[in-house]
């Protein structure tokens, strides 16, 4: 049997082969399309498609109403069958609940009243008072004022507002020297 020779190998187009792999793949090159060789790539029916998930999110959303519907139809039955002492009790449930509401709806409005007149006496603004009786509230001002009296406001500079005076070399000199030692 003879053998044969470990060189380069001419493929049918008569080109020298090179890589294996490249032999093995080139059936299986697909085209631009994204379809493999020798075939037209599919076109899909976009419309068809669309049609197809509008039909599918109807029945949902008919599925969607008739339950909501009939939720509505529970509730009102279940409304219906309640006896006059059940009636009674959420009324009275309710009634308490929107007692409780205004209640501390008047007390918020309250002590932001009370916190803007402190605020006015004192000069300490109203979003640092945190306490909720008018009483606590002015002594917690007055603290704050305390502290904030003996507090710098702003940093002071020397010359403060004029323009900056050109250095000399002595005063680099001197800013040197002073850094080294």
């Amino acid at each position: 049997m003879p053998r044969a020779r470990m060189g380069a190998r001419r493929r049918p187009n008569g080109r020298k082969g090179g890589h294996m792999a490249e032999e093995q793949g080139a059936e299986h090159v697909e085209n631009e399309g994204g379809a493999p060789n020798g075939t037209e790539p599919e076109e899909k029916d976009w419309k068809a498609e669309y049609e197809k998930l509008l039909k599918h999110s109807r029945t949902w959303e008919d599925k969607a109403k008739r339950l909501a519907d009939k939720a509505k139809k529970y509730d009102e039955l279940a409304a219906q069958s309640m006896t006059d002492a059940e009636k009674a009790e959420a009324a009275v449930k309710r009634a308490e609940d929107a007692e409780k509401k205004l209640a501390d709806y008047q007390a918020e409005a309250k002590r932001a009243k009370d916190a803007a007149e402190v605020s006015e006496k004192t000069g300490v603004p109203a979003s640092l008072l945190t306490e909720r009786d008018r009483d606590a509230m002015e002594r917690q001002a007055e603290a704050i004022k305390a502290y904030a009296s003996g507090q710098p406001s702003a940093q002071v500079f020397k010359g403060d507002g004029k323009r900056p005076t050109r250095q000399t070399p002595d005063d680099m000199r001197e800013y040197v020297k002073n850094l080294i030692h």
